[in-house]
């Protein structure tokens, strides 16, 4: 494996008080967890440092716990398609040992040349490939978790079916390192296909994307990946569709005529054929436009995560157009329509008011309570976030339930403080 990456450990312009550690294994991560809660210092991990923008501004930061230096691959059964690998693997590290074998993991992300697997999975990063897997749960079959206590817990293995009643590895998906810091995590995997493509297909109106991506489910296609962009600053009605699909030359071949005659009964104005690895850059470009908040010239830019059913997509991401007409934001999103998840990328003008840009994202998140949909906000900049909150755990019932988990498992606020849950 590569030497640890230098990575910021900044979170929010804020720098550890006291230290950062580099533990080289499990053993030694839960003794510095340890000494850290008897000393009742506040603890961050880090991972590839990709995330470090989302969620509050923390309260207290004595040490960052970097687990960069667990990087290895613990074993991998090719035959039975699983691994277990250590948390500080890079996905990048992880998809070319598994690729030797003809095999992937149906999980992606932003930056996977930087993106650590514990990170990946702790903060839900989005990700487009789903292989039949709505969530990255479901790729999960067992972890190791170090507790605020500094205690190492496993739960599950790398026996697929090894799990009778509640999955306690669960609980730290997407728990962002509240309950506990992921050291090592098993999954199971998938044969990779022999030759992958995207379709690339334009449409005049939003409603004949949507109606051909659920044809698309429909039909016989098995879709890696499948996606409906809009550009509103280019066009307030016209929309594509990505298709990423995956199999033998006869299978792909035979997919992609599907999706062509799809694509003509739905009115499509063009369809573009794009191969490997033309095809690979362009869904990691896709993919890191869902992230990294960056400000630039005369624009703001800000990321927003929502969920609906796959039912209310089009609808909601036509409120979203209709609520930032007229407010001189610039708008693009990206939808998945078989999972109802919604990406946006907002760009505030430079010359608005912060509390006025606050105000249009609060005017959205009641448009979309409306439809039972919720905002995130995900990258922005960090003197917005005393004044909003990103999380819109009003709307979001299980925000609840970990604030219940958070005060068995991390009383003293050991891990994470203020960024996920805030109540103390």
């Amino acid at each position: 494996m590569p030497n640890q990456r230098d990575i910021s450990v900044r979170v929010d312009g804020i720098d550890p008080s006291v230290a950062i550690e580099n533990p080289s294994n499990a053993l030694e991560l839960s003794s510095r967890l340890e000494e850290s809660s008897a000393e009742g210092h506040g603890v961050i991990p880090i991972g590839g440092g990709t995330r470090l923008t989302v969620g509050g501004a923390p309260s207290k930061y004595d040490i960052a716990l970097n687990i960069g230096k667990l990087n290895s691959i613990v074993s991998h059964n090719p035959a039975d398609l699983t691994c277990t690998v250590e948390a500080g693997i890079t996905l990048e590290n992880l998809r070319s040992v598994l690729s030797e074998h003809g095999q992937f993991l149906a999980i992606d992300s932003p930056f996977p040349d930087q993106a650590t697997v514990g990170g990946v999975i702790a903060s839900n990063a989005p990700g487009f490939l789903k292989w039949q897997l709505a969530h990255p749960r479901d790729s999960v079959i067992g972890m190791e978790v170090a507790l605020p206590n500094g205690t190492l817990i496993k739960s599950g293995g790398q026996v697929v079916k090894n799990v009778s009643g509640y999955d306690m590895a669960r609980l730290h998906i997407g728990a962002f390192g509240n309950l506990g810091v992921i050291t090592k995590v098993s999954f199971k995997l998938t044969p990779k296909p022999v030759r992958e493509a995207t379709l690339d297909i334009e449409f005049d109106e939003i409603s004949l994307a949507y109606d051909f991506a659920q044809e698309v489910y429909k039909s016989y296609v098995m879709p890696l990946s499948l996606i409906c962009s809009h550009d509103f600053e280019k066009s307030s009605s016209g929309c594509k569709s990505l298709v990423r699909i995956g199999g033998r030359e006869r299978a792909l071949k035979r997919q992609i005529d599907l999706i062509r005659e799809i694509g003509r009964r739905n009115h499509s104005t063009s369809i573009e054929i794009i191969d490997q690895p033309e095809s690979d850059r362009l869904w990691i470009d896709v993919l890191n436009q869902t992230v990294k908040s960056v400000d630039s010239g005369e624009y703001i830019k800000i990321n927003t995560r929502s969920s609906c059913t796959p039912s209310e997509v089009e609808h909601a991401v036509r409120i979203i157009g209709s609520s930032l007409e007229n407010t001189g934001c610039l708008l693009s999103i990206n939808s998945e329509p078989g999972f109802g998840a919604i990406f946006c990328t907002i760009r505030f003008p430079r010359t608005q008011l912060r509390d006025e840009s606050i105000g249009v994202i609060r005017k959205l998140r009641e448009s979309l309570h409306e439809i039972e949909s919720w905002l995130i906000v995900e990258d922005l900049p960090v003197e917005w976030k005393s004044a909003l909150d990103v999380w819109d755990r009003e709307q979001i019932s299980s925000i609840k339930l970990m604030e219940s988990l958070k005060a068995t498992y991390d009383p003293d606020f050991v891990l994470s403080p203020g960024r996920f849950v805030t109540f103390q």
